[in-house]
């Protein structure tokens, strides 16, 4: 166990930075190769991520259904049904969800030999049947909203990244410190009239929280936007991002609902056309670039003390969601300081976001409030 005073002193030695971020620094400048969601670890906790990917610690996988593992097994659906939809031929401006349908029931029923063998087969039984009925109310959903925004999927597991095998080139990011190099995997593309629409697959769901973005905690689509637009095709000109959940909402009148939350819109997909703003984009992928720079000058400063983000007054806190917690001993009755998302009502920042607005010093945890704060009414 690491000593309070010890701990909020925690750092990387300068000469030790080069091994852990790509090799040593040329003309002072070092190169970071990682992806959206190391970041968003960081952003959560510095401690975090040197636990998790500079020691390589991490929990147990017990031999059943995990959320991670339910989560593989929906993006798998997904994105091989997609594509045996194109090898058919499948027009998905039809609206026809027959098709659709019978494509999810088909990859399930091929996955259900391997996955009965991790689990439980009774378990593996209710779980595969579980989803086939959320394959179907998908079918229909997926149908209807790319009809009625006019969209087709063009690609599936899309990579990006430096390496030679990889479908688009790394996200760069030039920094005073580093290059960043940023590569990664994107669902589902679509195109449409209003230009390409990135599609994250989300097994409970995520709102687009603004406050978490300008904290770096919430950067998987505005990359993944950056990875389509460094690609020079126009037809991939980012026009929209979304989360889709692969649980519905039960919330309503007994009816399951499936809600999409996208950038730059806020709310339900197939309310919003699919191009939106070029402008709102342009200033989200800028305060992206900038976020990135933040938390890279921040990990090439050796930066490891346990300093959890905190939500809205504590609406969500980093540790609530942490494995490391019996080791990293922060604890703010010993005087340790959470590092606060950048205050304003969702969507008042949302708001001065696409407005072009900046907040530089946001996952530097500073608050983000140099371009002007608003106090608003929290993040709830």
């Amino acid at each position: 166990h690491l000593s309070i005073r010890r701990q909020r002193q925690m750092c990387i030695r300068d000469r030790d930075t080069a091994a852990l971020f790509g090799g040593e620094a040329v003309d002072g400048k070092h190169t970071l190769r990682m992806n959206a969601s190391r970041l968003e670890e960081f952003a959560a906790c510095p401690f975090r991520h040197y636990a998790s990917y500079l020691l390589g610690l991490s929990d147990r996988s017990p031999a059943e259904f995990t959320p991670a593992l339910l989560g593989s097994l929906y993006h798998h659906v997904f994105d091989k049904a997609v594509e045996r939809l194109a090898g058919s031929g499948y027009d998905w401006l039809t609206g026809d969800p027959a098709p659709v349908r019978d494509a999810l029931r088909s990859v399930l029923e091929d996955m259900r030999e391997e996955y009965s063998e991790l689990a439980n087969r009774r378990r593996a039984s209710y779980v595969l049947e579980r989803a086939q009925l959320l394959c179907d109310l998908h079918a229909a959903w997926m149908a209807r909203t790319a009809a009625e925004n006019r969209r087709t999927p063009r690609y599936t597991e899309l990579r990006f990244g430096p390496e030679p095998e990889a479908d688009l080139p790394a996200v760069r990011i030039a920094t005073d410190a580093a290059d960043v190099l940023l590569s990664g995997y994107i669902d589902r593309v679509d195109a449409g009239p209003g230009g390409a629409t990135v599609v994250d697959y989300k097994l409970s769901g995520r709102p687009v929280q603004w406050d978490m973005f300008l904290a770096g905690r919430q950067l998987q689509l505005p990359v993944y936007m950056l990875a389509i637009a460094a690609a020079g095709d126009p037809t991939l000109a980012p026009g929209q991002a979304e989360f889709q959940p692969v649980e519905p909402d039960w919330s309503g009148n007994d009816r399951a609902s499936l809600k999409a939350a996208g950038m730059p819109q806020h709310g339900r997909s197939q309310e919003q056309p699919a191009g939106g703003n070029a402008a709102a984009i342009s200033n989200i992928l800028g305060e992206t670039r900038r976020i990135v720079g933040e938390l890279a000058g921040r990990m090439l400063s050796g930066e490891i003390a346990a300093k959890p983000l905190r939500q809205g007054g504590g609406k969500w806190v980093a540790c609530s969601s942490c494995s490391f917690r019996p080791v990293c001993r922060f604890d703010p009755a010993s005087g340790a300081r959470y590092r606060d998302t950048t205050p304003g009502s969702p969507a008042r920042l949302r708001d001065r976001l696409l407005g072009g607005e900046r907040f530089p010093g946001s996952a530097n945890g500073t608050g983000g409030q140099a371009g002007g704060a608003d106090q608003g009414a929290g993040n709830g």
